[in-house]
């Protein structure tokens, strides 16, 4: 009988262009070191990520870092965040899209980020989901640096141990 592990999630923050390996070469070797070392330091059994094949072809890439480190360690690994159809048929508005709408209506900014921040969850929950059906732990969970903080505080209110292993990277 095998004793199930903890539910543990580490996160990382960066930026997207860096996610998907198009910040220079240098940039993008050091982060999937970083990766590599979390993975090592906290024992990661899956690597999970913002993304989804509809953004990474958007975006002009094939792969991300974290799916790279993943294959190399033969780790399963999980896109979390909806396409856009997926966005629309769940009525999750893009933040262009909410702050386009703000400007046309004269709705102050404060206002406008407080929605983007609704829209935000929407996606977060979406993530919780799919981690909870991925059920592999630790797990290593790379995103946008503006979502480490709210999916933090998701994870946690959820039972869900975290490590925010870098709120930004590079800037830790």
């Amino acid at each position: 009988m095998s004793l199930k592990r903890p539910a543990k999630v580490i996160i990382v923050g960066t930026a997207h262009p860096l996610q998907l390996g198009k910040e220079g070469a240098d940039v993008a070797d050091k982060f999937e070191a970083f990766l590599r070392e979390i993975c090592d330091n906290y024992g990661i059994r899956a690597i999970a990520e913002e993304m989804n094949p509809q953004a990474m072809e958007e975006g002009g890439a094939t792969s991300t870092l974290g799916m790279k480190v993943a294959a190399e360690r033969c780790l399963p690994h999980a896109h979390c965040d909806p396409n856009r159809y997926e966005r629309k048929a769940l009525g999750i508005r893009q933040d262009n899209d909410v702050l386009l709408d703000g400007f046309f209506t004269a709705r102050p900014e404060q206002e406008s980020r407080a929605l983007i921040a609704v829209e935000y969850s929407k996606r977060e929950a979406i993530w919780l989901d799919r981690l909870r059906g991925l059920d592999t732990w630790p797990t290593l969970f790379v995103c946008g640096a503006n979502h480490v903080e709210s999916f933090s505080s998701l994870l946690a209110s959820n039972n869900i141990a975290t490590v925010n292993a870098a709120s930004d990277w590079p800037q830790k």
